[in-house]
């Protein structure tokens, strides 16, 4: 039943955004027709339902990003290191299906010839209708790894577990989403103590669904992961079904948000805070922006920085399609909290390969700007104001 209930609940979300896309695209052809009047009289004058509708409810009548094709099974991965797939094997009391977690491991071509011991490690977890491969060539991370020094490994959801392939942060409970989460962390832990690499700088991203799973992840496990990365992610702990998944997606959450996320905190070891960047996209009518804001709450408060402290605005590359708002948040002259918000995006990878499904050329490469925020924060870092 609760199968059904999940596979239902993304069937409604696919088919809101292909609507909403419809919806866009028809009202962006009727503004050109209007020769020179305001687009808010132009969907007030038009007959079309659908405009006057998504006009009505919000659904938003700027330009959608571009959203992409999927790329072909057989397109060849970014990057020149080594790609291989792999089976993480983990405690069978993680669950059914989670005690046997898929991944492709990719070792960047400037690692040594002995091995890329002493690298850090990042997780990506891709989002609902994608496959790990395709998350690779969309995000391009891998050339990213090569460039900078680092190893990605990347989990990929069974289709036993969601058929969707999302990965279920809408239900977080031990046996759900939960056991997914611990899975990933004890594939990070398992590459971490097989190749050698820095325990301290282990780091954990995703998008959409691959966010939600990734907050759930961090949270569970602060003992492992230093880091966490949220592109176009749901509130914390607002969900618990899927129904209310859905809801949190549409309009965040209407209770207590800090409460909703230190439910979800692990209880097993200490938790002294999470750096964490979020990146939003204006223009994304599937997870609502309002969720990056609650978001940036929570880990705010997670981070124990004063609901009071002001964030420090910086507007970069103003006047160009990856124009973009900086907002972050410190403690001391060290950023905790970091929301990049991109006016011009929907609900896509910011600076991505717009050839694959749910990545778009426009706004920053947020593969940088995540891995700039990342090599920033080690689990062993110090407030030089502190020292």
């Amino acid at each position: 039943m609760a199968r059904k209930l999940s596979t239902l609940f993304f069937s409604m979300a696919q088919r809101m955004a292909r609507d909403q896309q419809r919806v866009l695209r028809r009202a962006t052809k009727t503004a050109v027709a209007a020769s020179g009047r305001t687009l808010a009289r132009t969907v007030k004058n038009t007959t079309d339902p659908l405009i006057r509708k998504a006009f009505k409810t919000g659904a938003g009548l700027a330009k959608p990003s571009a959203p992409g094709r999927r790329a072909a099974p057989d397109a060849p991965i970014p990057g020149a290191g080594s790609w291989l797939a792999h089976i993480h094997k983990g405690s069978t009391a993680i669950g059914q299906w989670h005690g046997r977690l898929a991944y492709h491991l990719y070792i960047p071509s400037s690692a040594p010839t002995k091995g890329p011991h002493g690298m850090p490690l990042v997780v990506m977890l891709h989002g609902c209708q994608q496959t790990a491969a395709d998350f690779a060539r969309g995000t391009r991370m891998n050339r990213l790894a090569d460039k900078e020094g680092f190893v990605i490994a990347w989990p990929q959801q069974s289709a036993n577990a969601q058929s969707q392939r999302c990965w279920r942060w809408f239900r977080p409970q031990h046996g759900h989403g939960g056991s997914e989460a611990d899975a990933i962390a004890s594939l990070a832990g398992a590459l971490v103590a097989k190749l050698r690499l820095d325990a301290d700088r282990v780091y954990i991203a995703g998008l959409s669904a691959g966010a939600g799973m990734a907050a759930l992840a961090a949270l569970r496990h602060p003992d492992i992961f230093a880091a966490v990365g949220l592109h176009s992610g749901a509130v914390m702990g607002d969900a618990y079904d899927a129904a209310a998944g859905m809801a949190a997606m549409r309009r965040g959450s209407r209770r207590d948000v800090l409460g909703q996320a230190r439910s979800l905190l692990a209880t097993r070891v200490a938790f002294t805070g999470m750096p964490a960047i979020i990146v939003h996209g204006g223009r994304d009518h599937v997870v609502d922006v309002r969720n990056a804001r609650q978001l940036v709450e929570q880990f705010r408060d997670l981070n124990g920085i004063d609901a009071t402290q002001p964030p420090v605005v910086s507007a970069l590359a103003a006047g160009t399609d990856r124009a973009w708002q900086r907002e972050d948040l410190r403690a001391g002259r060290r950023t905790m909290v970091r929301l990049a918000y991109v006016p011009s995006l929907g609900h896509a990878w910011s600076g991505g390969d717009p050839a694959v499904r749910f990545h778009d050329a426009a706004g920053p490469n947020a593969g940088l700007l995540f891995w700039r925020f990342f090599e920033a924060n080690t689990r062993t870092a110090v407030d030089p104001e502190v020292v």
